[in-house]
């Protein structure tokens, strides 16, 4: 039996997107104290070696981490990009949001 596909996307998608990027960015910039400024550009992390602190734990966390950021990305475009389309455009769209995230 086929299913009818709702022809918009949910409300109840979009607001979790909204929330769950909240969450993240809170996350990823706690604490709000305490920081200091080390002289380097915003983006010159792309280029340096990995951190001496860096384990493969935080690489494994952050994934964890954006992987409901996609999926809730997927879910709150849905019908109007769909498949590969829209796990593509989440990809992208967790890997900008984590480099904004480093950047800063």
């Amino acid at each position: 039996m086929h299913q009818a596909t709702p022809s918009t996307s949910s409300p109840l998608a979009r607001i979790t997107l909204l929330a769950y990027l909240f969450l993240i960015i809170y996350a990823s910039w706690f604490p709000f104290s305490n920081w200091r400024d080390v002289g380097l550009e915003p983006f010159e992390y792309l280029w340096a070696p990995l951190p001496k602190y860096w384990t493969k734990f935080d690489a494994l966390i952050n994934i964890a981490g954006y992987i409901p950021l996609g999926m809730l990305l997927v879910y709150a475009l849905h019908p109007r990009v769909r498949k590969a389309g829209a796990v593509a455009l989440a990809i992208v769209a967790g890997c900008l949001i984590s480099g904004t995230m480093e950047a800063v």
